[in-house]
């Protein structure tokens, strides 16, 4: 049986780092201590406790702030109010019991598969916190759940004082944690099955991944002779139902683009699916509305960069502004009393200028509310802006290749010339597009962009030049292993701890294989443990290094299941590490059936990528095996890599 987890009584209602000094364990374990302080004083604020007050019956679940002033949470904790006059209050540590309106419904039936989402309006009495959206989550990842199950805060007095009419503080809010189980998918829905116990009363609650972001919403659990399953709508369930109610969640850097054209609520979110702030030419001074030469009968310049930089919405859009007659300017550098026609725009751009040329391109990339996103217009006016050497149409190909086609090495290589032009590059706007370039370079495969060590250590030095974090990461990877630049351990070392205290996946990832191979800093399987599982949500590197130790038993207790599934995980992303683990899984037939011939082609792609141990062991498997096993080897690698270009 299952049920959805909100709690219902009979009672009466009355009335937001510290620095890696050295490589101590305690230094480093401090750290994440740290962080989840950060985390957990996030999560008091952001999740809230909502009641509904139907005469004498309370429904109590959770909800959290998705917006000012909204409140995200479950149907199915409101269903009382929307049969009977109801009042609905939402409350926490910073916020006295605040009466809401019920904005918005999904929950049309009881399925245990169908949506239950409701948005709840409410005038916040302070700046309360909201929280970001990943839609990264994946089988193994770990997650937090907060809310409010009655079974915990029934035993708080404050529950009982707000009962009887009285507050004196909302109930504490419960944390557990665990990890995603499985995605299991029935008419076409998601669901995410999980470890993070939850009971009545954490419907609605946020399910979050080791940053705080949100990855599900809590909404029911099920049983069967003693086994309890924990479930979580997922993040692209959510955002569905949100941008249909005109909400633009924030979404964390590097999750799937949201359902809507890119505003300007992503420009912090997606580097993929928003135009890239719009550089002049080195040494040419800013357009601005007091600049900016007269040119009779042209768009003013200033008004286009505005435009793009300024996102979708209309109250900041000197676009909009100006198809809908308002001549009252832009907040964003506008010049007051510009009028906006697309077909002037497009007559300018038709002359031969480059730079209304790839601004146009970005437009059309991007879409704003009444210029409908049109990816082949936006291709054909950003190739011929890039045609006449302009850098800026040079990297918004790039990045519509990338995104929006599958000739990810056509992107790869306008982006690479892109950033040959020092403007391009010095503009710190544009670094969530270099940080791309190099991690394309590095880790893009199974996307059809073969590893280039050269040319990302030329970029990631660029990267971590200007201060990029995850550039100065995968630095300290091509410094630590000596590719594309000479060796140097110690220097690694440090800029993987100055990447890692900025938030680098791929400087946590090496850091972690570091601390666990005990070089340049103490060998010590516990903290190489605790960076790789903080690391693995991102980073196939870290996913390897995981697999290593369930494998072996280092720093955790051996684990061929989890060892197979890490390995599977990086492996899918053509991670070496992955596939050489995986090749140990088959070759001694741990977990997996024994089969030396799988075990040869996953040792075999390892080899590819200079992986020293699987080199060494399709050496000494060459010597044993025919010329049938080698050719079935082959083609087994042929499946796999055919396997990855799809995925990609």
């Amino acid at each position: 049986m299952y049920i959805r987890v909100t709690c219902l009584m009979l009672l009466l209602l009355c009335a937001g780092l510290p620095a890696l000094a050295d490589q101590s364990s305690d230094d480093i374990l401090a750290l994440f201590e740290e962080r989840n302080k950060v985390i957990a004083a996030l999560m008091e604020d952001a999740t809230v406790y909502v009641l509904v007050d139907t005469d004498n019956e309370v429904s109590m679940g959770t909800g959290f702030i998705v917006a000012k002033g909204v409140v995200l949470t479950n149907g199915h904790v409101i269903a009382e109010a929307r049969k009977k006059k109801a009042t609905i209050y939402v409350m926490n540590q910073k916020m006295q019991p605040t009466e809401a309106s019920l904005a918005a419904v999904d929950y049309p039936d009881k399925e245990i598969y169908g949506n239950d989402f409701a948005l709840l309006r409410f005038t916040p009495p302070t700046n309360l916190p909201i929280l970001t959206f990943s839609s990264n989550a994946k089988r193994m990842d770990r997650v937090y759940a907060w809310g409010y199950p009655h079974l915990a805060v029934q035993f708080d007095q404050r529950l009982e004082s707000l009962l009887q009419g009285e507050f004196k503080g909302a109930p504490p809010v419960v944390f557990t944690e665990g990890s995603i189980n499985t995605v299991v998918e029935q008419k076409n829905q998601h669901t995410l099955i999980h470890s993070a116990r939850i009971s009545p009363g954490n419907s609605g609650g946020p399910l979050v991944n080791s940053r705080g972001e949100v990855v599900g919403i809590n909404t029911w659990i099920a049983s069967e002779d003693g086994a309890l399953i924990n479930a979580a709508q997922p993040t692209e369930r959510i955002l569905a139902f949100l941008t249909k109610q005109g909400i633009q969640p924030a979404l964390s850097s590097g999750s799937a683009p949201l359902p809507y054209s890119p505003s300007e609520n992503m420009a912090e979110a997606n580097p993929l699916h928003r135009p890239p702030t719009l550089a002049l030419p080195q040494g040419q001074p800013p357009v601005t509305a007091e600049n900016e030469p007269e040119n009779s009968g042209s768009v003013p310049l200033s008004s286009l960069l505005a435009a793009i930089n300024s996102g979708a919405n209309n109250s900041q859009n000197p676009i909009a502004q100006a198809e809908q007659g308002n001549n009252a300017g832009s907040n964003n550098g506008g010049a007051q009393g510009n009028s906006l026609d697309i077909a002037a725009v497009q007559q300018q751009a038709e002359q031969g200028d480059a730079q209304v040329q790839g601004l146009l391109g970005m437009i059309y990339y991007s879409g704003t509310d009444t210029i409908q996103k049109d990816s082949k217009k936006a291709k054909h006016w950003l190739e011929k802006g890039a045609a006449q050497n302009d850098a800026q149409s040079m990297l918004g190909l790039g990045l519509l290749y990338i995104s929006e086609t599958r000739e990810q090495q056509r992107g790869v290589d306008w982006l690479k010339k892109a950033f040959a032009n020092t403007a391009t590059l010095e503009d710190k706007e544009n670094l969530p597009y270099l940080s791309l370039l190099v991690a394309m370079l590095y880790d893009a495969e199974h996307r059809g962009v073969p590893r280039d060590v050269k040319a990302c250590a030329h970029f990631a030095q660029q990267a971590a030049r200007l201060g990029d974090a995850e550039g100065m990461g995968y630095l300290a990877m091509l410094t630590f292993y000596g590719e594309g630049v000479e060796r140097d351990v110690d220097a690694a070392r440090d800029l993987a701890q100055k990447a890692s205290k900025n938030g680098s996946s791929r400087g946590k990832s090496i850091l972690a294989w570091m601390h666990y191979l005990g070089l340049g800093v103490t060998e010590d399987d516990s903290i190489a443990f605790t960076l790789a599982r903080e690391a693995a949500e991102e980073d196939p590197s870290a996913q390897g290094l995981l697999s290593t130790m369930y494998y072996h038993g280092h720093g955790v207790q051996q684990s061929f299941s989890d060892s197979e599934g890490w390995a599977r995980r990086a492996a899918d992303q053509a991670n070496e590490f992955g596939q050489y683990m995986l090749g140990r899984l088959y070759l001694d037939g741990n977990v997996v059936e024994k089969d030396p011939i799988t075990a040869f082609a996953y040792f075999s792609l390892a080899a590819e990528k200079q992986h020293e141990e699987a080199m060494q062991q399709v050496e000494k498997m060459k010597k044993t095996m025919s010329k049938a096993d080698l050719r079935k080897a082959e083609e087994i690698m042929k499946q796999i890599r055919k396997a990855l270009g799809a995925a990609g």
